[in-house]
């Protein structure tokens, strides 16, 4: 298939353009370049809107809005893109357009799209109606196939990943048609692989009715047969739920090892709320000590001006120091009552002794204070030195609770910067669990596995005996027997092609193999390898370490190497498919229409890409931004046939301009 024009009309922001691709076996490079905004994306998504009446756009209002903000509601605008192409060396138009018009509340409604194809024949050319035009698309290229040739980067990037884990059947069925073995595969459906087929049709046309034991067989085998087949869905479907639980596996492991991260944090945050835990414990006791400190010296505190005042005014007294402490008038009149001192001096009347004791009694109590006050200026004092100490003790302990507050707010910084990262993370826990309920699955299904294909090489056993003995039954009647042979000749031409369908499967399969591994090693110089099994998923392994030989996880970067390896693979074989020499095996060549597709290579194997595209690829269609246009320029240079240029005039509209 070579692609030779699109035009577009109305088609979003394209009013009425057009650009013809470069269909030159040389120059087969068609770039088509634009800033970010400017459309081309939706000239990427024109193709596939044009060709099967879909695009990827949440707005399925295709209309110009430049055109809508002019119309009135009775005026109907039409859009419509036409691509023209060339298919086995025919030429068709593939148009689709579709009818736009306001409602009364000035709504943009629109009929549904109308879709033609036309081709040259004998020079006249020659209209399908719709129903036609489908098929006739469907036998150029297939929506399932389109999907290779039409994708963009972000495409790009999950393809590689389905292709190398097995999720889509979709790969075998695209590669076995693109290496032309579609038409084996149908002829075995035709003979046996369908419900309808020859081989069914004549096991189910004996004539049982004067035969019991025949009837017996024929309904024993259809019960065989109906069994293999519910055991061969079930395990069609273990298989899938297998893949769909090793998948999950795999992602879940994926995000554990992503979000260990998680783990430490979580750590840290447990460390960092018992040291915060620790500092308000250490606060609190700040405080209680300041409080008790406080209750205790705060009085002394308050009064310390006042006690100071009065030690002042009591410091030159003469009667302070006279009294005796606990000495009472009392004990003075018993001393000199009993004419004898306590230290057992004796006291005669009017000596020194009896004179002075007389004399004492006019300072103690009751007839003088000047011991109380002796005894208040010793407890005075007491006071002035505890109020001393009470400022000190608690600056310094309100330093330390200042000291831990700021402690205290560093982490509760820290604690709401990792609350913001883990709130983004999965629970490791939680993933954890999930992880062990689906590996679990993963175990329940194999053993059913077993079963089930134990339960089917039984059935089959059972199958094959019960068909021994009807073809045995069959024989002896003579309308069963010429059902017989011709089923007979039927099995035979069906083992013949199914041989010839395997072996010619595995060479291209084996070339196919050498192939993308020689453009994968030209794309990503490494020591890796690929391999394809029998459903043509790829297996990445390691080949540069001795005596090492086992798959490997990719990087994105080498993911996407995959993929282009192995598209480019699959067409450079359906371009050598069209060797008359191997007639058997035929396809037709597509070509590559991108959006975007270097934007998800580093920059080291933008040049490999671009030198391997033109080569394999017949045709080569890049739409493309310009910082990467200018890179796709310098390493294509040599293959760009066309290039095109996105003028943007406003946000509603865009022109194409050939440069």
């Amino acid at each position: 298939m070579l692609l030779k024009y699109i035009k577009l009309n109305n088609f979003r922001q394209f009013f009425d353009d057009s650009i013809i691709f470069s269909s030159d076996s040389e120059k087969n490079v068609t770039i088509i370049m634009g800033q970010n905004g400017t459309g081309k994306t939706t000239l990427a998504q024109a193709f596939t809107w044009c060709l099967y009446g879909d695009t990827q756009f949440d707005d399925k209002i295709i209309l110009s809005k430049s055109k809508i903000i002019k119309m009135s509601p009775k005026d109907e605008e039409i859009v419509k893109v036409e691509i023209g192409l060339i298919h086995n060396n025919t030429e068709y138009s593939i148009i689709r357009k579709q009818k736009f018009y306001l409602d009364g509340n000035g709504t943009a409604k629109f009929n549904p799209a109308e879709f033609y194809v036309s081709y040259k024949n004998e020079g006249q050319k020659e209209w399908k109606d719709e129903l036609a035009s489908v098929t006739v698309m469907n036998s150029i290229l297939p929506v399932e196939l389109s999907r290779y040739f039409f994708f963009d980067g972000e495409r790009i990037v999950k393809m590689s990943k389905e292709i190398q884990k097995g999720r889509s059947k979709e790969f075998s069925e695209a590669v076995t048609s693109l290496l032309g073995l579609r038409g084996l595969k149908e002829a075995l459906k035709h003979l046996y692989d369908s419900p309808n087929s020859v081989i069914r049709i004549y096991s189910k046309s004996y004539d049982s009715s004067s035969n019991a034991e025949l009837q017996d067989i024929i309904f024993k085998i259809e019960q065989y047969e109906k069994k293999i087949e519910e055991l061969n869905d079930r395990l069609s479907s273990i298989r899938s739920e297998e893949t769909l639980a090793q998948e999950k596996c795999e992602e879940l492991k994926e995000k554990i090892k992503a979000h260990e991260e998680s783990i430490e944090l979580m750590k840290k945050r447990e460390k960092l709320k018992h040291s915060l835990q620790n500092i308000e414990n250490a606060k609190k006791l700040g405080f209680d000590q300041i409080f008790s400190k406080f209750n205790k010296g705060a009085q002394a505190y308050f009064a310390k001006k006042m006690i100071f005042d009065a030690l002042k005014q009591l410091a030159n007294s003469d009667i302070i120091d006279k009294g005796i402490p606990d000495v009472t008038e009392k004990t003075i009149q018993f001393l000199i009552k009993r004419s004898e001192c306590i230290c057992g001096h004796k006291i005669n009347f009017n000596s020194y002794e009896y004179q002075t004791l007389n004399n004492l009694l006019e300072f103690i109590p009751p007839k003088s204070i000047g011991n109380q006050i002796s005894q208040f200026l010793q407890a005075c004092k007491l006071k002035y030195e505890l109020s001393e100490s009470l400022f000190i003790d608690i600056s310094e302990q309100y330093k330390i609770i200042k000291e831990k507050s700021d402690d205290s707010a560093s982490i509760f910084s820290e604690l709401k910067t990792l609350d913001e990262k883990l709130k983004n993370m999965d629970n490791v826990g939680q993933l954890q669990q999930k992880l062990i309920s689906y590996e679990k699955n993963i175990i329940d299904l194999q053993k059913e596995k077993e079963n089930k294909i134990g339960e089917l090489a039984i059935h089959k056993n059972l199958l094959e005996n019960a068909i021994s003995k009807r073809k045995e039954l069959t024989l002896k009647d003579e309308k069963n027997s010429k059902i017989e042979t011709y089923k007979a000749y039927a099995e035979h031409l069906y083992n013949s092609l199914k041989i010839e369908y395997s072996k010619k499967e595995i060479e291209s399969r084996n070339t196919l193999q050498n192939k993308i591994n020689n453009i994968f090693k030209h794309i990503y110089n490494g020591g890796l390898s690929l391999s394809l099994d029998d459903n043509y998923f790829v297996d990445v392994r390691v080949t540069d370490v001795e005596g090492y030989d086992s798959s490997t996880e990719t990087s994105t970067a080498q993911n996407i190497s995959v993929i282009f390896a192995f598209i480019s693979g699959v067409i450079e074989m359906a371009k050598e498919s069209k060797d008359d020499q191997n007639k058997i095996l035929v396809s037709e060549p597509y070509p590559l229409v991108m959006d975007a597709p270097l934007s998800a290579f580093d920059t080291t194997r933008i040049k490999t890409v671009c030198d391997i595209l033109p080569t394999v690829a017949q045709q080569v269609i890049i739409f493309i931004k310009d910082t990467d246009g200018l890179l796709a320029e310098k390493h294509m240079g040599n293959h760009i046939g066309a290039k095109y240029e996105l003028d943007k005039n406003n946000e509603l509209e865009t022109h194409i301009i050939k440069r």
